[in-house]
């Protein structure tokens, strides 16, 4: 069985070893790939927030593919929604004042330019992360949350490449806005091609993002409660993708889906007593690509099929939505 970890955030600086701005460790990335791969982990889609972060994301495709034979990694580029305000405005006082339309273009030229790139070389497989995140307007306000993910969306039809979406406490108005683009944006089929990912809102959100066609990501944020569980006992496998969003989203014990874990977790440290001397230590709630597999033995548990069909039906999908 093939693993494959959908979601991933590798140029997050807790592998530099970095936690809150304290240094904690030596740089561990190299580890925490090895580590997936021997586990079984045998392709990670790795995130970008930012037109700097896509840029590194596609630096460090080429740096870790070129040490293994065929393409392990692969990568988005886009700009999340939380950095919507730093990119497409200016901070005056209190108050953001977005910026003139041509410098907006530009924004979005450097961005297509990036998904032309990678498109072309196999390293990047969707525009994302891109989408609304109402939990933290402290970072971005709607509007120009809204501005950020339309400007997107056009990058998005205009390279042919599948949505990567970010929702959080947005679901209503981030399925209104995707169903107003949906002739510009939809396949041959008249579905969009997309994942909503970390998905942890209700059934019927849940079903008016498939009734578009997106797949539904899910990771340790998406398992937490009983109420998490039964909306994902009732999206059909098919529409199901599983991720990890590392190194956030770990399952703890107290999280509802942590009964099905199947296997024993591999032993941790905590980051300040973590080395890279320690062998086989993950670090404590730390997510990896290859806790991966953690998140298909629960969704196994709540379908009641077995973990290879989960992980069968897994890889089909991403093979459907990114190509890979």
């Amino acid at each position: 069985m093939e693993f494959i970890d959908a979601g991933a955030n590798l140029l997050d600086s807790m592998y530099m070893g970095n936690y809150h701005s304290k240094a904690r460790h030596e740089p561990d990335l190299d580890l925490v790939l090895g580590r997936a791969f021997e586990h079984g982990v045998g392709k990670i889609i790795t995130l970008s927030g930012s037109v700097d972060e896509s840029v590194k994301t596609l630096e460090l495709i080429e740096e870790s593919n070129g040490a293994r034979e065929g393409s392990l990694i692969f990568g988005t580029v886009g700009i999340h929604p939380t950095r919507t305000a730093q990119t497409f405005a200016t901070r005056q006082g209190d108050e953001w004042k977005i910026l003139p339309d041509a410098e907006q273009r530009e924004i979005i030229r450097q961005l297509a330019a990036l998904a032309d790139e990678g498109k072309r070389s196999g390293k990047v497989v969707a525009i994302g992360e891109v989408g609304l995140d109402y939990a933290r307007l402290q970072f971005s306000p709607k509007e120009l949350q809204h501005v950020g993910l339309k400007a997107q969306l056009t990058v998005a039809a205009e390279t042919n490449l599948p949505l990567y979406l970010h929702n959080r406490d947005s679901g209503e108005d981030l399925f209104r806005i995707l169903d107003a683009y949906k002739d510009r944006l939809s396949n041959e089929d008249g579905f969009i091609r997309g994942i909503v990912h970390s998905f942890d809102e209700g059934i019927d959100v849940a079903r008016k993002f498939m009734s578009l066609g997106l797949y539904i990501g899910v990771n340790g944020c998406s398992l937490k409660t009983e109420d998490n569980l039964k909306v994902v006992e009732q999206i059909p496998l098919e529409k199901l993708i599983l991720e990890t969003d590392c190194p956030w989203c770990d399952v703890r014990p107290s999280h509802a889906g942590f009964k099905f874990i199947q296997t024993q977790p591999l032993p941790t440290k905590k980051n300040k007593h973590y080395s890279r001397d320690l062998g086989g230590f993950c670090v404590k709630n730390r997510t990896e690509p290859c806790h991966v597999r953690q998140i298909a033995e629960i969704v196994c548990g709540i379908k009641g099929v077995s973990l290879e069909e989960v992980v069968v039906q897994n890889a089909l999908n991403v093979h459907d939505l990114f190509g890979i």
